[in-house]
Order: C-alpha cells, then structure tokens, then sequence
C-alpha cells in the first residue's frame, strides 16, 4: 500500500511540474504556421483542369480542351503510395469503356504532394491501348 501511495504522490508531482511547465489555458503552448505533413495520405493529389488538387478523385478530364476525355468512376487503392492504382470507365465522344488507372512520379513538396503522370489503359483485346498523361501544377496537359 505504501508503494502505491508513493507512487501516485510522484505521478501527482510529475503531473504538476508538467502542467506548471507548459501552462493551463491563455498561457499555455503556441504553434504557429502549418503543422508538419504527418504522411504522403494527408497531401497526396491531382491535379485537374480546374487547376485544383484532388485527393482519390472519382472522376477526372484527361483534356482540358475539346475533345473531352474524362475519367469517372474511379475507385482508388494504394492512394498516396508511390504508385496508385484505380479502376473506372473512359469517357469519351464514343462512348465509354472500362478502364484501368495507374498514377505514379509522387512528388512530395512542403504542403502538398502530386502525381504527376497517369497511365490509362482501356479496351479489350486488339483494341486495348495504353495512354501516357503528364499532369503539372495547372492540370493535365494536353497532347
């Protein structure tokens, strides 16, 4: 019993040069600025063509500018590794497929991280192709 007595006098004295070292209330700690990105899940985006980050977007234009090409549907796994994976359908003029999305070239800064190529592939059989997107800070670019 004195064991415990002891013990939970030194937890209270802990306790109190603790609270009477970074104070209570008004006086208590300040933190200025952003906090520091805890991980890539936290920043990790695309770009669109509205010049906005997204984070997993479910859908996405590939172009800017006519003719459209649009991502929708999209449902992401390993989002914010260095390689994303989402499967979704091609839209386009034609019509729509199903498709398949890897993002990849992650690209960590101070407050945000971006993909910054995409690698739709979509159709079946002889007809499946394999498209390259580069994406920069205002969005996809056209090619």
């Amino acid at each position: 019993m004195a064991q415990r007595v002891l013990l939970a006098g030194g937890l209270l004295a802990l306790t109190g040069v603790i609270v009477g070292a970074t104070g209570c209330g008004d006086d208590g700690l300040e933190v200025r600025g952003r906090a520091p990105i805890s991980s890539a899940a936290d920043v990790a985006q695309i770009v669109g063509c509205d010049g906005r980050g997204q984070r997993a977007p479910a859908r996405l234009d590939l172009h800017c500018h006519a003719p459209r090409l649009s991502l929708t549907d999209l449902r992401w796994r390993d989002w914010a590794a260095p390689v994303a994976i989402a499967t979704g359908r091609l839209v386009s003029g034609d019509g729509d497929t199903p498709a398949t999305v890897r993002a990849s070239q992650l690209v960590l800064g101070t407050r945000t991280g971006q993909y910054r190529a995409l690698a739709v592939t979509a159709g079946s059989g002889a007809a499946r192709r394999t498209t390259a997107v580069d994406i920069d800070d205002r969005g996809p670019i056209d090619q």
